[in-house]
């Protein structure tokens, strides 16, 4: 048994240095370094770096910046999670340890609601002032009055600094999808134009909150909403629930996922240049990803939100009331509001920054770096995907407060297995180690057989 034992704990040995190793260079530091950072944010949500030319990414720039601004060495510990959902559950049942994290804002609202932030010192983020101001102002319209489990009343841009920003919608391949399946909206994802090659062939969010947006909208389209909140707002729809919503919502869940290819969070813009699914439920930003990378591959691409509305989001950086090294956090807060490191963050993840565009436009660094890598500045500031127009019919997801357990619960009963990277990780490290004890054993076997004698 011993044996056995020490063949798996190598397997799990082997597949965790394979995890460290697969970090693209955002942990680390100088092996000096005198202090820590713990960041928690998306994954695929910041520079990884430049091989090329060996620009560094902007973890290993922080790293060095901070040293050359405070003569102390840092080391950036940089985690990632896949939902808002797992997201919180660390932050808030576990002792997971955490300087600064990167929520969406109906996130951030439950983290407030629950006493967990601490309000952001505007002063030691002079960066901040980069910033949008038309998306603080929607911010603040929706959740400038948040009252929290103690009555506190809470004034969310007091306590979050906006990263990125943008759209939910549909990416679909132009040289399937037809016009008249475009007509359908939302409809596209459930294929209401009975277009034969989008069947097994389209994407959903594995979130319930955007696959929540897609349905209730889709709900609105096909004239199946109960007529009490058919006269909602887009804002008031996306954010109500209650037993006869989510029997719709099932109901309607139920009826797509005969016709889909599966659900993800990270593998869909994967999927669409890849040709294995034709249409997908996708964030702006990976949207933009998948279409420049498509044209590498004369895989053809767009993206839009349907014309009935949609949700527009914003995700934060917000300090915990654990932190261990403010100091820290809020540097790199401003480092990231800086306008260079904004646009280099967005040439490589595709994703907008919340740094207003105009002060992007007018530092000739950041035109220098768009030329660099090719984009012409004047179509990159009036793209629609990447700049969106924010307009009544885009609504901002709130938290759902009490009734989040009856919707995670309709969730998981139309969705018997998760596409999702931890499954797929799983599922390699189970498939190893069942690989690792099948060859012990079938070596014991062979052992064990009389041998001939000569």
């Amino acid at each position: 048994m011993k044996k056995i034992a020490i063949v798996l704990l190598a397997v799990f040995v082997l597949f965790s240095l394979a995890g460290c190793a697969s970090d693209g260079g955002n942990g680390g530091g100088s092996p000096a370094a005198t202090e820590r950072l713990v960041i928690y944010n998306w994954a695929d949500y910041i520079d990884e770096g430049d091989n090329e030319s060996g620009r560094p990414g902007l973890i290993a720039a922080f790293e060095q910046y901070y040293f050359e601004q405070t003569g102390v060495r840092i080391s950036v510990e940089y985690n990632t999670f896949e939902t808002n959902e797992e997201m919180v559950t660390k932050a808030m049942v576990s002792d997971t340890e955490m300087d600064l994290i990167c929520p969406s804002e109906y996130t951030i609202q439950k983290l407030l609601i629950n006493g967990m932030l601490r309000e952001i010192n505007f002063d030691n983020i002079e960066n901040s002032a980069n910033i949008n101001t038309d998306i603080l102002d929607t911010i603040s319209e929706v959740f400038g009055e948040i009252e929290g489990n103690d009555g506190t009343k809470y004034d969310m841009t007091k306590y979050m600094v906006p990263y990125l920003w943008g759209t939910l919608g549909i990416l679909y391949n132009t040289e399937v999808v037809t016009e008249e399946d475009l007509a359908h909206g939302y409809g596209l994802l459930w294929n209401e134009g009975n277009n034969p090659k989008l069947n097994g062939k389209i994407l959903m969010k594995d979130s319930v909150r955007d696959s929540y947006v897609a349905v209730v909208l889709y709900a609105k389209e096909q004239g199946l909403l109960p007529e009490k909140y058919d006269a909602l707002s887009i804002q008031d729809l996306i954010n109500s629930v209650n037993k006869e919503l989510l029997a719709v919502a099932e109901s309607l869940l139920l009826k797509q996922s005969g016709l889909l290819y599966g659900y993800e969070v990270d593998f869909g813009r994967d999927d669409m240049v890849k040709g294995n699914a034709y249409v997908d439920l996708a964030w702006s930003g990976d949207a933009i990803y998948a279409i420049e990378s498509g044209l590498e591959e004369d895989v053809y691409l767009d993206y839009f939100v349907p014309e009935i509305g949609g949700n527009i989001w914003f995700d934060g950086w917000v300090i915990p009331k654990k932190v261990k090294n403010l100091r820290a956090a809020e540097m790199f807060i401003n480092f990231m509001c800086d306008p260079v490191n904004a646009i280099y963050n967005m040439t490589y993840i595709g994703y907008t920054s919340a740094v207003d565009k105009e002060v992007l436009m007018e530092n000739e660094e950041v035109l220098e770096i768009l030329e660099y890598y090719e984009y012409d500045p004047e179509e990159y500031f009036s793209d629609p995907i990447r700049y969106p127009e924010i307009t009544e019919n885009m609504g901002v997801m709130k938290d759902f407060g009490k009734e989040a357990d009856a919707v995670i619960m309709m969730w998981e009963s139309i969705k018997p297995y998760k596409t999702t990277e931890l499954g797929i990780i799983l599922g390699v490290i189970i498939g190893a180690v069942a690989l690792a004890a099948g060859i012990y054993f079938a070596v014991n076997r062979l052992k064990m057989r009389p041998r001939r004698v000569k």
